[in-house]
């Protein structure tokens, strides 16, 4: 058989369905497909199993339960953050220019004789973190981690929270060069040997009573520590002092001060 031929009795056969499907669309001629599903739909059908329901669940509705799921775990997450996250006495933030993450649990740990506590429940606990503050005269240029680091002492010191600071020199001129801190002479005692190290705004932790704590805890070497650490407070300009848990929060944190200064430990101080 031709090519010609071939395709002759192929368009043939292409024109008769055509003609059927019209009969049936018509009435002239019964539709066999919609006769055979609608027996087989009356069909008594085998119960299924329960794999088979989940499957057919999981087809039909795989996209309501992914989401479902995504806001049940954000909503988890949210909640137990809330309920677990660890509270706090007091915060401390390390802003310095040197890799202090490595004393960062010692500071804490020595900060918690300093402290007293705060919230009643029972325990003194500390928070430190730390935030490197690039020194410029290192060179280079700033990098995404510089700036982002920058930004976040600026918002620290806009809303005041944090209000204690650990910094070194290039930190602290960073932060204004002290503009957001307050004196810190007037928190000294007569007779304190560890306030003699308050220079204005800043109370240097070398040779005091806070390094000596801070040196056996770390098992520091007192030579290789930096000696431009200080000690700064926020002052409370710009806080609301008239919002009582603020104003408490602030008393709290000169509370501790006063001790660092002096050296004396909160179970000593009177």
């Amino acid at each position: 058989m031709s090519d010609f031929d071939e395709q002759e009795k192929k368009d043939q056969e292409y024109r008769k369905e055509l003609i059927e499907l019209k009969k049936v669309r018509q009435g002239q001629l019964p539709n066999v497909y919609a006769e055979e599903r609608a027996e087989e739909e009356q069909k008594p059908k085998a119960p299924m199993t329960f794999k088979q329901k989940i499957a057919n669940f999981w087809y039909h509705y795989r996209g309501t339960v992914i989401v479902v799921v995504v806001l049940l775990a954000i909503m988890g997450y949210l909640v137990g953050d809330l309920l677990f996250e660890e509270k706090y006495d007091l915060t401390v933030v390390v802003s310095t220019s040197y890799p202090m993450s490595t004393i960062q649990a010692p500071l804490e740990t020595v900060l918690e004789e300093y402290a007293t506590d705060y919230d009643g429940n029972g325990e003194v606990n500390v928070g430190v973190s730390v935030v490197n503050i690039r020194d410029p005269e290192s060179g280079g240029s700033d990098t995404e981690m510089d700036i982002a680091s920058k930004a976040k002492i600026i918002g620290m010191l806009t809303t005041g929270d944090p209000i204690l600071f650990l910094v070194d020199d290039v930190s602290y001129e960073y932060m204004y060069n002290g503009d957001f801190f307050t004196d810190l002479s007037g928190y000294a005692k007569d007779g304190s040997e560890d306030s003699k190290n308050i220079k204005e705004k800043r109370f240097y932790i070398g040779d005091t009573t806070f390094e000596d704590d801070l040196m056996e805890e770390g098992g520091l070497i007192r030579e290789e520590f930096p000696d431009d650490l200080t000690f700064v407070l926020r002052d409370f300009e710009g806080l609301n002092t008239d919002d009582s848990d603020v104003k408490k929060n602030y008393e709290y944190t000169e509370s501790v001060v006063t001790n660092l200064v002096n050296g004396v430990h909160a179970g000593n101080s009177q």
